[in-house]
């Protein structure tokens, strides 16, 4: 779990979509290590993925965390925007299948 570098840039789009700088730290400290990451999307959301991945060449590691894209180059985020509403309840069925396989995970410690 290394150290999350924020760019002024990022910073700056922090200020409009969360509250305030420390706020934008942490929040992308828990975006890099619980957010979606790209081999757990499929369908549009991939899609959408994939065009940012190749839109934006610095970018090497998307998250989707709050309905927001974190978009990091190694453990510097780069910029913060917000999820297309549309896509938000794919968003939604990859957190059920996460809840859902961390259960039943938890399950199987316990036979």
């Amino acid at each position: 779990m290394p150290k999350i570098i924020v760019t002024n840039h990022a910073e700056k789009r922090a200020k409009r979509v969360l509250p305030n700088k420390k706020a934008a730290m942490e929040i992308a400290q828990e975006a890099f290590d619980e957010g979606i990451r790209h081999e757990e999307t499929a369908g549009r959301l991939r899609r959408y993925i994939d065009w940012l991945y190749f839109r934006e060449k610095t970018a090497n590691n998307i998250r989707i965390y709050h309905q927001k894209v974190f978009l990091f180059h190694g453990d510097v985020l780069i910029t913060i925007f917000d999820l297309p509403q549309s896509l938000n309840t794919s968003v939604e069925a990859i957190k059920k299948k996460r809840k859902l396989d961390k259960y039943n995970e938890k399950n199987k410690r316990i036979k």
